[in-house]
């Protein structure tokens, strides 16, 4: 991986490919490897992928202040990599958290943004859980660190049956991608989704072309994403379904499939 300093904070990230270039946003307590199924077909299909690990997340650096994961602050740190790779214009792709700060980064510099993909994301603060369950959660991070999180979800979530079915090698996947998330970007990134602005109003500024996909099983942002594309000028929303809040792997076949066909058609266009 490669690296860049923003602002004394290491930004590692991951660069693939030539031609038009595609900037690819992973989310909260994930890493730039949650796009490993889709770096090889757009690199095929003549696009340049770049995946960073955003702050606190992946290899990239972990400033022990929670206020340091503002959403804005993560948008910030993705243009300061496309000023540093000389992109002038690209297209953004973002998943859950990282569609967030695709929306800001597309806000802030909508003249940069050639094409802008929303994967199972919202426009609006979002709470990943009830009060009381988040305040726990935070607490276990900073007093236990992630590998208890992770168990705390994993065995206590309203989806813990869910996830006790899924294969062991996706749980190991899981497992290892999680705990190499700060503790602060986790207690940051939480307060960071639920005390956001809304962004719906600002998307209708966005006059350029957009892809809003959503998992038909991700309850909780399957009307967030109907919202988007609507409100977006030259929005389409695509639902794939039987899938959950990651369809880069839960159906990664139909899923770059759609983004390589809106990429192709963004391009041309």
């Amino acid at each position: 991986m490669s690296e860049l300093n923003v602002d004394g904070v290491t930004l590692s990230y991951r660069e693939a490919g030539q031609g038009p270039a595609v900037v690819l946003l992973h989310g909260f307590t994930g890493n730039s490897r949650n796009w490993a199924l889709q770096i090889r077909p757009l690199v095929e299909g003549g696009f340049r992928t770049v995946s960073p690990d955003l702050r606190g997340h992946g290899l990239s650096g972990r400033p022990e202040d929670p206020g340091a994961y503002a959403i804005t602050r993560l948008a910030a740190d993705i243009v300061a990599l496309a000023d540093h790779l000389g992109l002038d214009r690209f297209f953004l792709a973002g998943h859950s958290m990282g569609g967030m700060v695709a929306q800001e980064v597309a806000l802030v510099a909508a003249d940069r943004v050639r094409g802008l993909v929303l994967v199972d994301t919202s426009h609006g603060p979002f709470d990943l859980a009830d009060r009381a369950r988040r305040e726990e959660l935070v607490r276990i991070a900073r007093e236990q660190g992630m590998e208890a999180v992770f168990e705390y979800q994993f065995n206590h979530s309203p989806l813990a049956s869910v996830y006790q079915q899924m294969p062991e090698e996706n749980v190991r996947v899981w497992r290892q991608e999680f705990v190499m998330t700060a503790p602060a970007a986790y207690v940051g990134g939480q307060a960071a989704m639920t005390g956001r602005r809304d962004t719906l109003p600002r998307l209708a500024t966005l006059a350029i072309p957009a892809l809003v996909v959503v998992g038909s099983g991700d309850t909780p942002f399957v009307e967030p994403s109907q919202r988007m594309a609507a409100a977006l000028p030259q929005g389409e929303l695509r639902i794939i379904e039987g899938a959950g809040h990651s369809p880069m792997f839960e159906a990664p076949g139909e899923f770059t499939a759609l983004l390589l066909e809106f990429l192709r058609r963004a391009a041309g266009a």
